[in-house]
């Protein structure tokens, strides 16, 4: 999805990057929802985790 840039390339990359993780959450969700791997699922979990971790990490910079 199109972001409008603010002309701050530090906030932008952020936000971009927030953005791009949050697409990330998604489809995790989506196999956590719809998958049938064990294996895939514990991985998938993990990932969540780790995204969740990046938006955080970045927060304070989409501001």
């Amino acid at each position: 999805m199109p972001m409008e840039m603010s002309g701050n390339v530090d906030k932008d990359f952020a936000m971009m990057m927030t953005m791009h993780h949050g697409q990330a959450i998604k489809m995790i969700d989506a196999y956590a929802k719809h998958g049938q791997n064990p294996d895939l699922k514990a991985l998938a979990a993990e990932m969540k985790a780790a995204q969740l971790k990046e938006i955080e990490t970045r927060a304070p910079h989409t501001k």
